[in-house]
């Protein structure tokens, strides 16, 4: 009886730090709907969901951080190459003449790309949880977040 016991425990122990560990890293979860926010930028403003009825990437990116940029550029002419799918990318720079250069320079859509180092931008980081480094989200045409991170390969099959 004590034995059986004792494994019980150690089976609702796992089961706890099991769980502890698997927190959402992101903020937003696969499966939830993306929460909804307006930016702007030098030619227009833009909310989330009036792009309802399209898939849609959202990227959080900074130059000074490798894996975001490629991804922002993947994402960028994943999107310029498919009717289906909008791109949304929230840029962190500590400085904007920086990232208008490295906008040029990539040779980024800048109708999809958003200054956001500002007090917008911070809520932003906030709501989506971007404090862990930085990440994109695809979101379906109903608004429900379906993959993080996803891949070139993904994004061509919409």
């Amino acid at each position: 009886m004590k034995k059986t016991l004792i494994r019980f425990v150690g089976v609702v122990l796992l089961f706890i730090l099991a769980s502890a560990g698997s927190g959402n890293y992101y903020g937003v979860e696969v499966g939830e709907q993306a929460p909804n926010f307006e930016v702007s930028n030098e030619t227009h403003s833009l909310q989330l969901q009036s792009l309802r009825g399209k898939y849609v990437v959202v990227t959080f990116w900074s130059s000074a951080d490798a894996d975001s940029r490629i991804a922002n550029m993947m994402h960028d002419r994943a999107a310029s190459s498919n009717e289906n799918l909008e791109h949304v990318a929230l840029n962190f720079d500590e400085s904007q003449p920086l990232w208008n250069e490295i906008c040029k320079l990539d040779g980024l859509n800048t109708n999809s790309q958003f200054y956001a180092r500002n007090e917008a931008g911070a809520k932003l980081m906030k709501a989506w949880e971007q404090n862990e480094g930085f990440t994109s989200l695809l979101i379906d045409p109903y608004g429900v977040v379906v993959a993080l991170n996803p891949s070139e390969k993904m994004l061509n099959q919409l």
